[in-house]
This record gives structure tokens, C-alpha cells and sequence, in this order.
């Protein structure tokens, strides 16, 4: 059994993911998860966790465009739905 299938089965299993120290120790052990995965779930520490896993933290941010920059309200080419803003026509 891996980290991610342990993680599954103690979603599960309400004995388990609810289980006391000594419980969730002889999991652990059973699983043969290795030490530093082990300790960190005993430990109830994600960060260390992720860093065993190789996992790193990824960050998003997304913000409006500017309505000079055009936005949802832009018409694409070709857009020819009703409501779509279009150019207006010069004389």
C-alpha cells in the first residue's frame, strides 16, 4: 500500500479516521508507509507530508481585465449572437 491509497482507505474507514494515537501508529506500521510519511500522518503535519511526497504548493491568481483592454464584453470575431456589442458604422 502507498501514501495515496492509506490516505483513501482512512478517508473510508470511520474506525481509522477516527482512531487514537496508538491506533493510527499500528496502521501506520501495517502499511508499511515508511518513516517519514508515517510520522507525519501520526503527526497530523501536511507540510512534511507534501515534502515526502514531493508535492510542491502551486499559486494562481486571477484578476478582472481592464475595460480598456476589453473583457467579457468584447465581441470575437465572427460573433455574430444576438447582444454581442458591435463596431459602429460610420456614415
Amino acid at each position: 500500500m502507498d501514501v495515496i491509497d492509506f490516505l483513501e482507505h482512512m478517508g473510508q474507514s470511520a474506525d481509522l479516521r477516527h482512531a487514537g494515537r496508538e491506533d493510527m501508529a499500528c496502521a501506520l506500521e501495517s502499511a508499511d508507509l515508511g518513516a517519514v510519511p508515517s510520522a507525519a500522518i501520526l503527526d497530523g503535519d501536511d507540510a512534511r507530508l507534501r515534502a515526502a511526497l514531493g508535492q510542491v504548493t502551486f499559486m494562481s491568481v486571477q484578476l478582472p481585465a481592464d475595460e480598456e483592454e476589453g473583457g467579457l464584453d468584447e465581441q470575437l470575431p465572427g460573433d455574430d449572437s444576438p447582444g454581442a456589442p458591435t463596431e459602429p458604422t460610420l456614415p
